[in-house]
């Protein structure tokens, strides 16, 4: 009932359904509901998600959904219209990240502030995400490392490494046409100068701190998507052997990222700090390039051709949700924020947890349906024929 509900609010929406490829739309909606409920604070829900039993997590879904899906919206683009109209499109696209970047900062930052005014007069909500250095140091040079990405909070990340990672792209499709293996040698030349610890990229003015994601590490698993997008690699075919050595490989790695494992169990413990620096988050080392794509090996086989295995109403609606992944993302940041601020208020008693997740992504649902219905531009011509063509469509039977 809840779920045709909703589907029927997005249909109203956004008008006649399109028809594409389920799997980068759900995968990259599961990462982002697991993305908000991983960034709420101190949610005794983390240590369980799906996520948590590897080395590889929601931020490695998203970020190689993303280069899927920008192989397709950008490879075609560079292919039907020229080098310059693609690199028109992918700047644009950097612009929009970057402004959404700075605006979801300076919003939770006020919030932040806003919190410790209302609710705690000892300005615990600012030194939470560690903004008190941002506000009480040199206002001038902060400023400057904000706009300059210079500054970037762990919990604001994800958005500076995508930028970093669409304004390679262009880079990327000249060095295509030298032959389609080429952009692929040249990523993974930069990711062994990124795993060699050069090249780093500062996110604090008054620290050493480096990037949480190194742009030159992660940028390797983004053009292994856009390469699989743009057929310049191809797709591995279906392979039992292969389906069940991937397994293995999960099953095995699963007890050494679980954490109420890893951190109580000595030989757990000490094999996992052993196995640290190849399995290294900001590197991106190479046992999460293992993990990851063992990970999404097993998803691909078992979604079934084109993602025919992944039908039903709860699909429809995660699939919804990852086709708006930057508002959907941008929402999550802000409820993890403020989901931690209710949290404490409730005194973060057993029924505040469950509460506080579920609210939250059933409001990364409903954000989904507005951004959908507000890009459907419903005030445009286009709309209205698109809903006429809907009403006058003949309707297909149930059986």
């Amino acid at each position: 009932m809840i779920t045709g509900g909703i589907l029927l609010a997005a249909r109203h929406a956004v008008g006649i359904p399109v028809q594409r490829d389920p799997r980068i739309d759900f995968f990259r909606g599961i990462a982002l509901f697991i993305i908000f409920s991983a960034h709420l604070p101190h949610n005794t829900w983390d240590p369980y998600m799906p996520t948590r039993f590897g080395f590889s997590d929601a931020a490695d879904i998203f970020v190689f959904c993303s280069g899927l899906a920008s192989g397709i919206a950008y490879g075609g683009a560079f292919e039907r219209r020229g080098f310059v109209a693609g690199s028109a499109r992918v700047a644009l696209r950097c612009w929009q990240v970057y402004w959404a970047h700075i605006c979801v900062f300076v919003f939770i930052a006020s919030m932040m502030v806003a919190a410790d005014w209302f609710f705690i007069p000892e300005k615990t909500y600012v030194s939470s995400l560690n903004l008190t250095r941002f506000f009480s140091g040199d206002t001038a040079t902060n400023l400057l490392g904000l706009v300059t990405l210079t500054y970037v909070p762990n919990l604001f990340d994800i958005l500076p490494l995508y930028v970093v990672l669409l304004a390679m792209i262009p880079a990327a499709m000249l060095l295509s046409r030298l032959g389609p293996l080429v952009p692929l040698v040249c990523s993974v030349a930069l990711w062994i100068v990124a795993t060699s610890g050069y090249l780093q990229f500062p996110a604090e003015p008054w620290s050493e701190r480096s990037w949480q994601f190194h742009p030159l590490a992660w940028q390797l698993l983004f053009f292994i998507g856009f390469a699989f997008s743009c057929r310049w690699i191809e797709v591995p075919a279906f392979n039992n052997r292969l389906l069940i050595a991937a397994i293995v490989v999960l099953l095995l790695i699963a007890p050494l990222a679980f954490w109420p494992f890893a951190r109580t169990i000595p030989i757990l413990r000490d094999t996992a700090i052993a196995l640290g620096p190849w399995s290294d988050k900001p590197g991106y080392g190479i046992l999460r390039f293992v993990h990851f794509f063992s990970l999404a090996y097993a998803a691909y086989c078992l979604s079934g051709v084109a993602g025919e295995n992944l039908r039903g109403r709860f699909v429809d609606v995660v699939c919804l949700v990852g086709r708006q992944s930057l508002g959907v993302f941008l929402t999550g940041l802000v409820l993890s924020m403020a989901g931690g601020i209710a949290l404490n208020e409730l005194n973060r008693n057993s029924l505040a947890y469950p509460l506080i997740n579920i609210l939250g992504w059933f409001i990364l649902i409903a954000a989904a349906i507005v951004i959908a219905w507000f890009k459907s531009k419903p005030w445009s011509r286009e709309h209205k024929s698109r809903e006429v063509g809907e009403n006058l469509a003949p309707r297909r039977s149930a059986a």
